[in-house]
């Protein structure tokens, strides 16, 4: 997810936009899917974790897009989480595979339930953004959110040491060899839908997303391809470049269409006008065969249940899927509350005090339909 400052500037902008040449749901007869994120969904108690995937699985979500990053105790958007789950490296190229089997228990209880999942390897806010973790700390990054300087710089997407460690990340996850499942997660076809090739990859390197950004992009890409071969499971953009607006196109560059590797492109952004948002995307995913679809998106508390119809609509009239950022299991605050992880802007409760809005469009989205066909990525 985009820093909190970055997404306040642009719900205060309201700078929201998709172009005229996008897709009318005429143009597709494919079925539309919702979903959610949680970055933290791997360590919810059982109780908690199966009446929130209950909840999902009654109103149909289909999605669940989760981070492989470790937990600390605290509470989260509202639920109280006592366990600890250490990083995937501490240390970059040293690997502890409790989070992947953490995260591999999840996906048995969402199997169960006919939900798959979008996995983001790392987090690109990871450089001092949002935190700071070893990939942070070995190449540098720019941060905290004050935007205080960690380093001079970040060098994690052009240093050869940097590529080559994010690269056997890739494999490590890709080779990780399911307990629940028989199989290794590049095969894991009744769990996983898609990896997302980093969080909003180049978020905090965005000077470079037209420089390195081309070869970058296309190089994960293939390393991912590697391992996946031909077994139905999507490499996602992650939102280039973080959230979107109408006087950028970070998450659509052409460049990003044009790689064979490249499944999915993944649209970020919060509360705006879709349907003038992203300029020749449609035509772009067309020629080169790709799927677009609304990776992460949210309104604020304030008129929510008719900003959430409003937004859903404008899905409808372009045809695309959506995953919310997020729908949550415990009660939030809808503040931004410092330090206090419990805080929420964009979040909704599960069955909450504000569910109803949500619900509905959630339950509009079983019978909508979507320009594109994801049913060979959805199937058990």
């Amino acid at each position: 997810m985009t820093s909190f400052m970055s997404l306040s500037l642009l719900v205060l902008a309201s700078l929201f936009a998709f172009c005229t040449s996008q897709p009318s749901p005429s143009n597709g007869n494919y079925d539309m899917f919702w979903g959610t994120s949680s970055y933290y969904a791997h360590g919810l108690d059982e109780a908690t974790r199966n009446a929130w995937l209950d909840g999902l699985q009654r109103d149909g979500a289909r999605i669940i897009r989760i981070w492989i990053n470790g937990i600390s105790p605290g509470t989260y958007k509202g639920t109280n989480i006592t366990v600890t789950i250490p990083n995937l490296e501490e240390t970059v190229g040293i690997f502890n595979d409790t989070v992947l089997d953490a995260i591999d228990d999840l996906f048995m209880e969402g199997h169960r339930r006919g939900i798959k999942f979008i996995v983001s390897v790392h987090d690109g806010n990871a450089f001092g953004q949002n935190s700071c973790d070893a990939y942070c700390t070995e190449f540098g990054g720019f941060g905290p959110a004050s935007g205080t300087p960690i380093t001079l710089g970040n060098s994690f997407y052009t240093d050869p040491t940097a590529v080559a460690a994010f690269d056997s990340r890739i494999a490590h996850i890709m080779n990780y060899q399911s307990p629940n499942f028989g199989k290794p997660w590049a095969q894991l076809t009744e769990a996983i839908a898609a990896f997302d090739i980093e969080n909003e990859p180049m978020i905090q390197a965005i000077t470079q997303l037209d420089t390195v950004g081309p070869a970058w992009f296309c190089d994960r890409a293939r390393q991912f391809k590697k391992y996946i071969g031909s077994a139905a499971i999507a490499v996602s953009t992650g939102g280039a470049g973080g959230s979107g607006n109408i006087y950028q196109n970070w998450n659509w560059r052409p460049w990003l269409f044009t790689c064979p590797e490249i499944d999915w492109i993944a649209l970020h952004g919060y509360d705006g006008d879709w349907t003038q948002w992203v300029p020749n995307a449609t035509a772009l995913a067309a020629q080169y065969n790709k799927k677009l679809f609304v990776e992460e998106w949210g309104v604020v508390a304030s008129a929510r249940a008719n900003n959430l119809a409003w937004n859903f609509e404008k899905f409808v009239e372009l045809g695309l899927s959506w995953v919310y950022w997020e729908l949550v299991p415990g009660p939030i605050k809808s503040c931004f509350c410092g330090s206090d992880r419990s805080n929420a802007v964009f979040e909704v409760q599960l069955d909450g005090p504000d569910y109803a809005g949500f619900q509905a469009i959630a339950n509009r989205t079983l019978t909508a339909k979507s320009a594109y066909d994801f049913s060979a990525y959805l199937a058990l």
